[in-house]
């Protein structure tokens, strides 16, 4: 009537990951290394630690071979604050629903700007991470080029507005990215 429990001492046999599996795993994260900042790849790191943990020994022998034989060029690495551990904030602050201070620099304006905003989700295109919020200075939903966020602050205040889904935004976005016309008149 109290339901099934274990016996002390006895535990459940780990995961066991397919060989296929392992290596998605390893190519994830030699893109998380060199795709996102220091905490995102910290903390991705101590995961694979863990799956690594769990392997047959013959499959870490073969993940660790293919680990000497895969790597992903520098040539187009985002810039990066790595010292904020930007995105792993910014993905905090969208679980918990939390509204963020953040110092932003405009490339337009060349000026420095504070703003406060709801962060929708976020996202990577073209060698860059973005983040979708409202901005509640503007009144509207604004991109975000993460690398031009000068300061952060995650706030304790929670907003209740239900957002659109970050897919809404990314298909406006990639609607708009489309060859334009343009006419010079000289």
């Amino acid at each position: 009537g109290i339901g099934y429990s274990l016996v002390d001492g006895y535990r459940l046999p780990p995961l066991m990951f397919s060989q296929a599996e392992a290596l998605a795993f390893l190519t994830a994260e030699k893109l998380i290394d060199e795709l996102t900042d220091a905490g995102s790849s910290e903390h991705y790191r101590a995961g694979m630690d863990k799956i690594r943990a769990v392997m047959r020994f013959a499959d870490k022998n073969s993940l660790e071979d293919m680990e000497n034989n895969m790597g992903v060029l520098r040539t187009h690495k985002p810039e990066m604050a790595h010292s904020l551990n930007m995105i792993q904030l910014l993905m905090e602050s969208i679980h918990k629903k939390r509204v963020v201070h953040i110092s932003y620099f405009s490339d337009y304006k060349k000026e420095v700007s504070e703003r406060t905003i709801e962060s929708v989700g976020i996202f990577f295109s073209k060698t860059n991470w973005y983040l979708i919020a409202y901005c509640q200075i503007k009144k509207q939903y604004r991109i975000f080029k993460v690398k031009r966020i000068q300061a952060l602050e995650v706030s304790d205040i929670t907003f209740t507005t239900q957002h659109p889904p970050l897919k809404d935004f990314l298909h406006k976005v990639q609607k708009t990215e489309g060859l334009e016309e343009v006419v010079i008149s000289i």
